[in-house]
Protein backbone atom coordinates (compact mmCIF):
# COMPACT_ATOMS: atom_id res chain seq x y z
CA UNK A 1 0.00 0.00 0.00
CA UNK A 2 2.63 2.24 0.89
CA UNK A 3 4.45 1.70 -2.66
CA UNK A 4 0.64 2.17 -4.32
CA UNK A 5 0.51 5.43 -2.63
CA UNK A 6 4.18 7.03 -2.43
CA UNK A 7 5.97 5.19 -5.03
CA UNK A 8 8.35 3.68 -2.83
CA UNK A 9 8.61 0.16 -2.23
CA UNK A 10 10.06 -0.24 1.13
CA UNK A 11 10.30 -4.00 2.86
CA UNK A 12 9.50 -3.26 6.58
CA UNK A 13 7.82 0.60 7.24
CA UNK A 14 7.45 -0.39 11.13
CA UNK A 15 11.40 -1.03 12.03
CA UNK A 16 12.61 0.69 14.59
CA UNK A 17 16.50 0.71 13.69
CA UNK A 18 16.64 3.53 11.63
CA UNK A 19 19.66 6.00 10.60
CA UNK A 20 18.67 9.53 10.34
CA UNK A 21 20.64 12.11 8.71
CA UNK A 22 21.52 15.11 10.56
CA UNK A 23 19.90 17.28 7.92
CA UNK A 24 16.77 15.59 8.45
CA UNK A 25 16.51 15.94 12.13
CA UNK A 26 14.87 19.42 12.09
CA UNK A 27 12.07 17.69 9.93
CA UNK A 28 11.46 14.88 12.04
CA UNK A 29 11.02 17.59 15.01
CA UNK A 30 8.39 19.08 13.56
CA UNK A 31 6.34 15.96 12.57
CA UNK A 32 3.28 15.33 14.50
CA UNK A 33 2.37 12.00 15.65
CA UNK A 34 3.44 9.38 18.45
CA UNK A 35 4.42 5.28 18.02
CA UNK A 36 3.83 3.21 15.06
CA UNK A 37 2.15 6.13 13.15
CA UNK A 38 5.28 8.63 13.72
CA UNK A 39 7.47 6.03 12.18
CA UNK A 40 5.21 5.79 9.02
CA UNK A 41 4.69 9.64 8.75
CA UNK A 42 9.17 9.78 9.49
CA UNK A 43 8.91 7.94 5.92
CA UNK A 44 6.23 9.51 4.20
CA UNK A 45 8.36 12.96 4.71
CA UNK A 46 11.21 11.24 3.46
CA UNK A 47 9.75 10.13 0.13
CA UNK A 48 7.88 12.99 -0.10
CA UNK A 49 11.54 15.32 0.23
CA UNK A 50 12.64 12.74 -2.31
CA UNK A 51 15.63 11.53 0.22
CA UNK A 52 17.28 8.84 -0.78
CA UNK A 53 15.90 5.13 1.29
CA UNK A 54 18.86 2.95 1.59
CA UNK A 55 17.64 -0.86 3.58
CA UNK A 56 20.23 -3.27 4.87
CA UNK A 57 18.99 -6.70 5.75
CA UNK A 58 19.16 -7.75 9.60
CA UNK A 59 18.14 -10.81 11.51
CA UNK A 60 14.61 -10.19 14.16
CA UNK A 61 14.51 -12.24 16.91
CA UNK A 62 12.00 -12.40 18.56
CA UNK A 63 12.30 -12.98 23.06
CA UNK A 64 9.58 -15.56 24.41
CA UNK A 65 6.95 -15.03 21.03
CA UNK A 66 7.61 -11.34 20.62
CA UNK A 67 4.85 -10.77 24.30
CA UNK A 68 6.88 -7.68 25.30
CA UNK A 69 5.72 -5.66 21.97
CA UNK A 70 3.53 -2.83 22.21
CA UNK A 71 2.04 -2.61 19.26
CA UNK A 72 -1.60 -3.18 19.44
CA UNK A 73 -3.11 -4.65 16.09
CA UNK A 74 -5.96 -3.01 15.82
CA UNK A 75 -5.66 0.39 17.19
CA UNK A 76 -2.10 0.99 15.66
CA UNK A 77 -2.90 -0.87 12.25
CA UNK A 78 -6.09 1.87 12.36
CA UNK A 79 -3.69 4.73 13.14
CA UNK A 80 -1.05 4.04 10.91
CA UNK A 81 -3.24 3.37 7.92
CA UNK A 82 -4.60 7.24 8.80
CA UNK A 83 -1.31 8.73 8.12
CA UNK A 84 -0.99 6.38 4.99
CA UNK A 85 -3.85 7.49 3.69
CA UNK A 86 -4.03 10.99 4.53
CA UNK A 87 -2.55 12.51 1.40
CA UNK A 88 -4.57 10.79 -0.75
CA UNK A 89 -8.06 11.87 1.68
CA UNK A 90 -7.06 15.47 0.93
CA UNK A 91 -5.93 14.97 -2.31
CA UNK A 92 -9.76 13.62 -2.96
CA UNK A 93 -10.97 16.11 -1.03
CA UNK A 94 -9.30 18.75 -3.20
CA UNK A 95 -10.84 16.99 -6.09
CA UNK A 96 -14.20 17.30 -4.65
CA UNK A 97 -14.04 20.99 -3.50
CA UNK A 98 -12.78 22.11 -6.98
CA UNK A 99 -15.53 20.06 -8.83
CA UNK A 100 -18.21 21.92 -6.64
CA UNK A 101 -16.41 25.26 -7.03
CA UNK A 102 -16.15 24.16 -11.18
CA UNK A 103 -19.56 23.11 -11.37
CA UNK A 104 -21.12 26.31 -8.96
CA UNK A 105 -19.18 29.07 -11.17
CA UNK A 106 -20.35 27.29 -14.36
CA UNK A 107 -24.14 27.16 -13.43
CA UNK A 108 -23.82 30.89 -11.87
CA UNK A 109 -22.21 31.91 -15.08
CA UNK A 110 -24.69 30.49 -17.61
CA UNK A 111 -27.56 31.53 -15.31
CA UNK A 112 -26.02 35.24 -14.69
CA UNK A 113 -23.25 36.54 -16.63
CA UNK A 114 -23.90 34.75 -20.20
CA UNK A 115 -27.57 33.89 -19.69
CA UNK A 116 -28.06 36.09 -22.94
CA UNK A 117 -25.18 34.51 -25.72
CA UNK A 118 -26.41 31.72 -27.58
CA UNK A 119 -26.30 28.20 -25.59
CA UNK A 120 -23.34 27.13 -26.73
CA UNK A 121 -20.91 30.38 -26.09
CA UNK A 122 -22.25 29.94 -22.81
CA UNK A 123 -21.62 27.01 -22.35
CA UNK A 124 -18.10 27.77 -23.84
CA UNK A 125 -17.32 30.81 -21.95
CA UNK A 126 -18.97 29.29 -18.68
CA UNK A 127 -17.04 26.15 -18.40
CA UNK A 128 -13.56 28.08 -19.59
CA UNK A 129 -13.89 30.69 -16.29
CA UNK A 130 -15.01 28.25 -14.27
CA UNK A 131 -12.38 25.72 -15.01
CA UNK A 132 -10.07 28.56 -15.26
CA UNK A 133 -10.93 29.25 -11.23
CA UNK A 134 -11.54 25.68 -10.16
CA UNK A 135 -7.75 24.48 -11.62
CA UNK A 136 -6.42 27.80 -9.67
CA UNK A 137 -7.70 26.61 -6.73
CA UNK A 138 -7.02 22.91 -7.02
CA UNK A 139 -3.28 23.79 -8.08
CA UNK A 140 -2.33 25.78 -4.81
CA UNK A 141 -4.35 23.04 -2.47
CA UNK A 142 -2.54 20.19 -4.56
CA UNK A 143 0.95 21.87 -4.02
CA UNK A 144 0.83 22.37 0.16
CA UNK A 145 -0.16 18.99 0.19
CA UNK A 146 2.34 17.32 -2.38
CA UNK A 147 5.08 19.64 -1.51
CA UNK A 148 4.02 22.03 1.30
CA UNK A 149 6.44 23.94 -0.47
CA UNK A 150 6.00 27.89 -2.25
CA UNK A 151 4.72 28.00 -5.63
CA UNK A 152 7.21 27.66 -8.17
CA UNK A 153 6.52 28.39 -12.17
CA UNK A 154 7.71 25.16 -12.76
CA UNK A 155 4.99 23.55 -10.85
CA UNK A 156 2.70 25.85 -12.36
CA UNK A 157 3.78 24.93 -15.86
CA UNK A 158 3.54 20.91 -15.17
CA UNK A 159 0.31 21.51 -13.35
CA UNK A 160 -1.89 22.70 -16.81
CA UNK A 161 0.56 20.37 -18.96
CA UNK A 162 -1.08 18.28 -17.12
CA UNK A 163 -4.81 19.72 -16.73
CA UNK A 164 -4.94 20.13 -20.57
CA UNK A 165 -4.02 16.84 -21.58
CA UNK A 166 -6.57 14.84 -18.78
CA UNK A 167 -9.03 17.12 -20.57
CA UNK A 168 -8.47 16.03 -23.63
CA UNK A 169 -8.09 12.38 -22.63
CA UNK A 170 -11.16 12.68 -21.39
CA UNK A 171 -13.08 14.15 -24.24
CA UNK A 172 -11.19 11.49 -26.67
CA UNK A 173 -11.99 8.31 -24.38
CA UNK A 174 -15.82 9.52 -23.43
CA UNK A 175 -16.35 9.94 -27.37
CA UNK A 176 -14.39 6.95 -27.91
CA UNK A 177 -16.12 4.58 -25.23
CA UNK A 178 -19.47 6.51 -26.38
CA UNK A 179 -18.90 5.08 -30.17
CA UNK A 180 -17.92 1.38 -29.22
CA UNK A 181 -20.15 0.38 -26.74
CA UNK A 182 -23.09 3.05 -27.08
CA UNK A 183 -23.82 3.86 -23.29
CA UNK A 184 -24.42 6.85 -21.71
CA UNK A 185 -22.20 9.43 -21.76
CA UNK A 186 -22.64 10.79 -18.26
CA UNK A 187 -21.84 7.21 -17.10
CA UNK A 188 -18.72 7.09 -19.34
CA UNK A 189 -17.26 10.63 -18.15
CA UNK A 190 -17.64 9.24 -14.72
CA UNK A 191 -15.94 6.42 -15.17
CA UNK A 192 -13.24 7.82 -17.37
CA UNK A 193 -12.52 10.87 -14.97
CA UNK A 194 -12.69 8.46 -11.95
CA UNK A 195 -9.42 6.65 -13.73
CA UNK A 196 -7.54 10.00 -14.55
CA UNK A 197 -7.85 11.00 -11.53
CA UNK A 198 -6.10 8.25 -9.83
CA UNK A 199 -3.63 8.22 -12.56
CA UNK A 200 -3.31 12.25 -12.13
CA UNK A 201 -2.66 11.66 -8.63
CA UNK A 202 0.56 9.81 -9.28
CA UNK A 203 2.04 11.76 -11.60
CA UNK A 204 1.45 15.38 -9.85
CA UNK A 205 3.37 13.37 -6.63
CA UNK A 206 6.17 12.07 -9.48
CA UNK A 207 6.36 15.02 -11.67
CA UNK A 208 4.56 17.99 -10.75
CA UNK A 209 5.38 18.41 -7.85
CA UNK A 210 8.39 15.99 -7.54
CA UNK A 211 11.79 17.65 -6.51
CA UNK A 212 15.63 16.35 -7.31
CA UNK A 213 16.64 13.43 -5.09
CA UNK A 214 18.78 14.34 -2.32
Amino acid sequence: MFHALYGKRIADTQTGLRGIPYAFLPMCLRMPGERFEYEIMMLIEAVREKRAIIEEPIETIYIDSNRATHFQAVRDSARIYRVLFRTFFQYTMSGIASFLIDIGLFALLTKSLFRFLPVSAATFGGTLLARVISSLFNYTVNQSIFSGKRVRKKTLLRYYSLCVTQMLCSWLLVTGVFYQLHWDTTLIKCLVDLLLFLISFQIQRLWVFGEDEV
